[in-house]
């Protein structure tokens, strides 16, 4: 059983001691757990922490017990109350991620809004900083049930928008520990088009192609969703294990005419790379032949667009590739793709672009065999 000193939330400094001295003794005694443990309270100074607790007080009955005021929490155990307590008051010691998990919860329930408060200050310094632990700290799992916690909740308006950008960012960046991460962050991202994209083609490759948003959120509700996507993410963990060994960093295409035949310079994957985000396996680079040349707007006869030959991979196991053009328009920004050349075994994959094998794209949507095109490789041992 605590004292008033000691029992007693924010207040308790010099000048919330003459403060208690005007209230008199603790007038509020407060039974906690299954075994109510008992605790008393300045019942004006606990009622200004909780909303709760101020209209419990203010109820015709509590004012018929004047002399006798007790309220019960039954679902908090004594040491999570004592937590709670502590945290309310002003320290240079802040709470453990396990601590958070089991009071913010409760600071919800019953509404002590200095607390959360305190915990939304706490946690927007906190998420931003989660990614440097590595994937699979407890550090990093810890914060991810935090950000499911808070996402459920009408409060933490600084931290809960960076609750939403670290799920996005886990999606983006295959930052997946366990399954478990991966089914509480769902819920995050499922309105977000972009990252639902990106999580349900992670989990399906290029079968997602065409599906539509409510098709793709559909497969997020499947119930081996989290386990099948842990997995994948496994296997592109190893696929790029599998790239540092395969150190390719230029190429030299021949017989592919005169433009596209040349010299490719080895680059990391930009953003929204076929229309990924995350860049890993086979979709770590692709290789960039810069024409240097312009071509013309026929209205303005202006400079206009850059235009450039990439070889890039489709997917992250390498399954096919391009060799495209694509040009750029300085005044919107815009881009266009024209593929001149693909390859697809159906059969094989390979991380590094292949060297033969590639099939010449037709006006009509057909291909026919490009038997004279072929690639060479300069290996380097370069550093991602």
């Amino acid at each position: 059983m605590s004292n008033s000193e000691d029992g007693d939330p924010p207040g308790t400094g010099v000048a919330g001691h003459r403060r208690l001295q005007t209230y008199g003794s603790p007038d509020l005694e407060v039974a906690v757990g299954e075994t109510e443990q008992l605790y008393h309270y300045h019942s004006l100074i606990l009622a200004s922490q909780s909303l709760y607790v101020d209209t419990l007080l203010s109820s015709p009955a509590a004012r018929r017990e004047q002399e006798k005021m007790r309220i019960s929490f039954p679902d908090i155990d004594v040491e999570t109350w004592n937590k709670m307590i502590k945290f309310l008051k002003p320290s240079a010691v802040h709470p453990t991620l396990d601590e958070l998990n089991a009071i913010i919860p409760l600071y919800d329930k019953y509404q002590f809004n200095d607390g959360l408060d305190y915990c939304d200050n706490l946690l927007s310094d906190l998420i931003p900083k989660a990614g440097r632990w590595g994937h699979d700290s407890e550090h990093v799992k810890g914060i991810s049930q935090l950000a499911s916690i808070i996402w459920l909740l009408n409060s933490f308006p600084r931290s809960k928008p960076l609750a939403l950008k670290w799920a996005k960012e886990c999606f983006e960046g295959l930052r997946f520990s366990d399954e478990d991460m991966i089914r509480l962050l769902i819920p995050l991202v499922e309105n977000d088009d972009d990252t639902m994209h990106i999580a349900v083609s992670t989990f399906l490759g290029r079968q997602s192609k065409g599906m539509t948003m409510n098709e793709m959120r559909d497969v997020t509700k499947q119930p081996d969703f989290p386990e099948q996507c842990a997995l994948r993410c496994l296997q592109l963990s190893h696929l790029d294990d599998q790239v540092e060994r395969l150190p390719v960093d230029g190429l030299s295409v021949k017989g592919a005419g005169e433009e596209v035949d040349g010299d490719y310079e080895y680059e990391i994957s930009p953003d929204r790379q076929c229309g990924y985000s995350h860049n890993c396996g086979a979709m770590r680079g692709i290789w960039k032949k810069i024409t240097r040349r312009r071509l013309f707007d026929a209205e303005s006869d202006e400079e206009a667009n850059d235009s450039q030959f990439i070889v890039a991979p489709m997917d992250f196991f390498g399954n096919a590739w391009e060799v495209y053009l694509e040009t750029s328009s300085d005044r919107n920004g815009e881009q266009d793709k024209l593929v001149l050349y693909r390859w697809e075994s159906g059969v094989f994959n390979s991380l590094v672009p292949p060297r033969c094998g590639w099939k010449r794209m037709l006006n009509d949507g057909g291909s026919i065999a490009a038997k004279k095109m072929w690639l060479g490789y300069s290996i380097s041992h370069r550093n991602y």
